[in-house]
């Protein structure tokens, strides 16, 4: 079965959980449109912080469009009540997983949602880091009229950073503590506590069966990186082996 890249975005996935509308758009078989699945999210074991509390935030002004959402990232706001790091899983990653894996992640009390509420966090952090900007402060100082405000900020990030996410099969864990989503998150944390020289971090984690051992590759800019890690079976030192590279081309160095 053919994953899916779950990269559009749906503004209609929102309204149609009052209006019960059809989302448009959404993701792309095999190169032909189709409509939008399920969503949702996961993460590392211990609990989220403060802000992994479900609801709350994220309000729009009454007669204007919703910021547009794919389904992951629309339980991403809902699940800790920020735009901004809705943004991070719809406009800066990319996840390649197969359609029960999609549909699977939506689960509020599943992993991929708890690993999220990390590995956004982390990333507003290296974010601010990079650009100066904090878009979850932004945002709290009006709910109502900032989301518009940081959307254009978070576009303009594609320039200088992007996660995807590839998982390969039928399906995946969608259970606290699995494999692939703690490299997701150990992605989130290594930009974060060693931010690349170049200013750039371009990221692909590839997960498969296919591969016994853990590798990571990146060019000769300190720009690209590239994943692959086993799926099923982990490799021993893999944490090691992946913040190694970023710390040697880190700027705090």
């Amino acid at each position: 079965m053919p994953s899916i890249s779950f990269r559009t975005v749906s503004a209609c996935a929102f309204a149609s959980l009052f209006t019960g509308c059809m989302a448009g758009g959404g993701f792309s078989v095999g190169g032909k449109s189709s409509a939008s699945a399920g969503a949702g999210g996961a993460s590392p074991s211990s609990s989220p912080s403060s802000s992994s509390s479900s609801g709350g935030g994220g309000a729009v002004t009454t007669g204007e469009a919703p910021p547009e959402l794919d389904d992951f990232s629309f339980v991403v706001k809902e699940y800790t009540g920020d735009y901004a790091r809705a943004f991070v899983t719809s406009k800066l990653t990319t996840f390649k997983v197969p359609p029960a894996c999609w549909k699977k992640m939506q689960d509020p009390n599943g992993g991929a949602l708890h690993t999220a509420s990390f590995y956004t966090r982390d990333i507003l952090e290296y974010s601010k880091a990079i650009t100066g900007d904090d878009w979850s402060d932004i945002e709290d100082q009006n709910k109502e009229k900032n989301v518009k405000l940081i959307a254009p900020m978070v576009d303009d990030f594609k320039n200088r950073f992007s996660v995807t996410v590839n998982v390969d099969g039928d399906d995946c864990d969608n259970e606290q503590n699995s494999l692939w989503l703690r490299y997701w998150y150990h992605i989130g944390t290594s930009v974060k506590d060693y931010p690349p020289k170049s200013g750039r971090a371009f990221i692909t984690l590839t997960v498969t069966p296919t591969v016994k051992n853990f590798t990571i590759d990146v060019d000769d800019s300190g720009s690209t990186w590239t994943i692959t890690a086993p799926r099923d079976i982990e490799p021993k030192n893999w944490q090691e082996e992946m913040q190694k590279p970023f710390r040697r081309r880190s700027s705090k160095m």
